[in-house]
């Protein structure tokens, strides 16, 4: 797993601290709700839960879509998870 970029000096350090130089990263970052969501109380276990048919939450009158949500792709992937890479 990757722990950390450093863009500057053109180096990625892995979780055992092995460091290993670059040129062009093409990675993604993990996918986390924004802070405002994470801290709104309305996320649990980091993710919205809605209906996934009408998108309502548990709150009255509030609806979440998007990549907020507990909900996955129509081929039934989970659109939560990331791409392995953590950190900075």
């Amino acid at each position: 797993m990757i722990e950390r970029l450093d863009p500057a000096g053109g180096e990625l350090v892995l979780d055992d601290g092995t460091a290993m130089p670059f040129d062009l990263f093409p990675g993604v970052p993990r996918h986390v709700v924004p802070k405002v969501v994470a801290e709104s109380g309305m996320a649990l276990g980091g993710w919205i839960p809605v209906d996934p048919l009408t998108l309502p939450t548990s709150y009255p009158e509030v609806f979440a879509i998007g990549d907020v949500t507990s909900v996955g792709t129509p081929q039934g992937r989970d659109l939560r998870r990331g791409a392995g890479c953590r950190g900075g």
